[in-house]
């Protein structure tokens, strides 16, 4: 029958590239982990933790992560480089954006100031004729 086959031991040095230190070694760092994360949800899940010492709990990783947010422009040194990549990736993009858009409104209100361009074939409109058909402006 099928219940009686018996399940064949599982030899993990034939299956990993790696040697039995190696696998002892992550073992043992797995259950340190395991233990640290049990630790961690203990304190966090304790509903005294605000009467008992403080109201937080300290985590070097994360102090580690917010010191180096914090003092990351600290040895931030201006260079040509870095200089130019902000130009361009900033200062010229909206220059530009704001002269081709003042620009472009300057022709257009020569041209209809002008008479060149009847009201009706405006292209605001459009628009504004859509609004009233649909109820919005009235």
């Amino acid at each position: 029958m099928a219940g009686d086959a018996v399940k064949p031991k599982l030899d993990t040095s034939k299956i990993y590239y790696a040697t039995r230190e190696e696998l002892e070694a992550a073992k043992a760092r797995a259950s340190i982990r395991q233990s640290a994360k049990a630790e961690f949800q203990k304190k966090y899940t304790n509903p005294l933790k605000g009467v008992s010492g403080g109201g937080y709990i300290f985590d070097p990783s994360m102090q580690r992560f917010m010191s180096m947010k914090v003092s990351l422009y600290d040895s931030h040194r201006a260079t040509p480089r870095n200089t130019w990549a902000f130009l361009w990736t900033t200062v010229i993009p909206i220059f530009a954006i704001y002269k081709y858009l003042t620009h472009e409104l300057d022709t257009r209100e020569k041209v209809f100031r002008s008479g060149a361009v009847p009201y009706k074939e405006r292209f605001i409109t459009y628009f504004i004729e859509r609004a009233y058909k649909m109820d919005l402006l009235k």
